[in-house]
């Protein structure tokens, strides 16, 4: 799957993670997503903001703006950000129809309220701010 994924990257923003490089965790307070069931219990999290970005690990541009996500994690504390690899978790990329990366999901109460695609870092503070603002007020 890394060969279909690598041909499609966009740019994307999420950041490796595996035993031996712990620098997208270091940054923030982003979860790494390996396996459905624990996807499931992050989605069944009661009124908390899901912040779900589809990445992979062999993309260059992922590593350079992980620190990036990492601080969004931190300055919207009140949310979850969590990582999935598309080759950690293939079914969870097909279910989502992952076609390219980095696609970020935002989630409250297991609805989802919007997605984008892409690695641009002032959209991606506007949309997280705007998530936030306009479904944090509902606590």
């Amino acid at each position: 799957m890394a060969s279909f994924f690598n041909s499609l990257c966009c740019g994307c923003v999420c950041g490796s993670y595996d035993d031996d490089d712990d620098s997208f965790h270091a940054n923030g307070n982003v979860q790494h997503i390996l396996t459905i069931e624990a996807w499931e219990e992050t989605l069944n999290l009661p009124g908390k903001i899901i912040v779900a970005c589809f990445k992979a690990s062999w993309c260059g541009p992922c590593k350079v703006i992980a620190p990036f996500i990492g601080d969004l994690s931190r300055k919207y504390d009140s949310s979850l950000f969590v990582s999935i690899d598309v080759d950690d978790v293939p079914d969870l990329s097909d279910e989502f129809n992952i076609q390219a990366t980095p696609v970020f999901f935002f989630f409250l109460d297991r609805q989802e309220l919007d997605m984008m695609v892409g690695s641009n870092k002032a959209d991606i503070q506007k949309k997280v701010a705007s998530i936030v603002e306009l479904y944090s007020q509902d606590f």
